[in-house]
């Protein structure tokens, strides 16, 4: 079957193969068959516009020679017609000449007396036209005034209106001005009047204020006084601890002046520098005038040893209650041990011995070892360490 596909494939393509070369074959032979009749009728009609183009100019040199004979002659005879009809018209004005001047003088002597009449009135008429002229001048003069004043008069009637109109107007803007001034003025007194009663108000205020403060002022000189009848010898000639974590303290304080100071705030940028004009106390251990926030510094040491005391205080009260209250229990337990009655009986009893063990409801109390030492948090520390964190919100 493939060879018999492979021999038909093989005499399908001979046979496309043969048709093709026929069909090419043809294809030219038509082809140079089309471009020799084309070459052909190209020269035919090449020959064929050559020859109108010579007959063309043949008739159009025949042509313009008639042209121009029919012109001449037409011409010529035209020249011989004016010639006649000049003569004949010369002839013509010579005769109405002779008979206008017959007629002339015929007229000129039947109406002598009327021209002499014509002439006179042809002056007066002059005359009169002179006179026409002149009233018509004056009338156009007077006219002209006239109108001029017009124009004047309604020039001087418009820039009145608008001289009225323009002082209306300002009249009504400086009413509007001097409105609106009222108004403001009455504005600036009520806001004036308000910031009056609020300035006095406020000075009230702080006049309470100030007196509050120096009441509590001298309250605290009172209470100070007072306090250091109560100081201990160590107090009196020490009032104020040296702390432990000043130098960090002040480390941060100045990092945080410097990350205040960079980032533009006006509280930070019056902190960088304190001068002594600036400043109303000294430190003794700087030599140096003591900064804004640090005033209190002192008082602030005191306070926290006063708050640290009070604190121990009530730890020790706490616990000395604690021990009495189990120093009671004992006694309680002890006394329900020597004694009989209901309320013994219907309790844990130290009379019912097991194992050679009583029975307690508590524990002895045993003392610690490291009892006496308590631990106890700076103030100062806390107090800066909450400052610091009001200037970082």
């Amino acid at each position: 079957l493939i060879d018999l596909q492979d021999s038909r494939l093989l005499g399908l393509e001979q046979e496309f193969e043969s048709e093709l070369a026929t069909l090419e074959k043809e294809f030219n032979s038509e082809r140079k068959q089309i471009a020799s009749q084309h070459s052909r009728e190209v020269s035919e009609l090449n020959d064929i516009m050559n020859a109108i183009d010579v007959e063309e100019s043949e008739r159009e040199a025949e042509a313009r020679q008639e042209h121009e004979q029919l012109r001449e002659e037409i011409r010529n005879k035209n020249l011989e017609e004016i010639n006649v009809l000049r003569i004949t018209l010369d002839t013509q004005i010579e005769d109405l000449e002779q008979h206008f001047e017959t007629a002339h003088w015929n007229y000129l002597n039947n109406t002598d007396q009327r021209t002499t009449e014509f002439k006179n009135l042809t002056r007066k008429d002059q005359e009169l036209s002179k006179e026409i002229e002149q009233k018509i001048r004056k009338i156009d003069r007077l006219q002209s005034q006239l109108q001029h004043w017009k124009m004047k008069i309604a020039q001087n009637l418009k820039e009145c209106n608008e001289r009225n109109s323009n002082l209306k107007e300002e009249k009504d803007g400086i009413q509007k001005h001097f409105q609106n001034l009222k108004s403001r003025m009455n504005r600036f007194r009520s806001t004036q009047k308000d910031r009056l009663s609020e300035l006095t108000k406020n000075a009230n205020e702080a006049k309470n204020l100030l007196k509050d403060k120096c009441e509590l002022g001298e309250r605290i000189l009172k209470l100070s006084e007072l306090g250091r009848k109560l100081e201990t010898e160590g107090e009196k000639v020490a009032p104020f601890y040296v702390s432990s974590v000043e130098e960090e303290i002040e480390r941060q304080a100045e990092e945080m002046t410097k990350k205040a100071r960079e980032e533009g705030e006006e509280e930070a940028k019056g902190e960088v520098e304190v001068t002594p004009l600036s400043s109303s106390a000294w430190s003794d251990s700087t030599n140096k005038p003591v900064g804004k926030w640090n005033h209190l510094d002192n008082f602030w040491k005191k306070y926290n040893k006063v708050l640290l005391d009070a604190l121990a205080i009530e730890k020790e009260e706490e616990k000395l209650k604690k021990e009495n209250a189990d120093l009671q229990e004992i006694l309680k337990q002890y006394f329900d041990g020597i004694s009989v009655n209901d309320g013994v009986l219907s309790k844990d009893n130290c009379l019912f011995v097991t194992n050679f063990k009583v029975n307690l409801n508590k524990p002895m109390p045993v003392r610690r070892e490291d009892a006496g030492r308590m631990t106890f948090v700076e103030g100062n520390a806390v107090v800066n360490q909450m400052n610091r964190g009001q200037l970082n919100r």
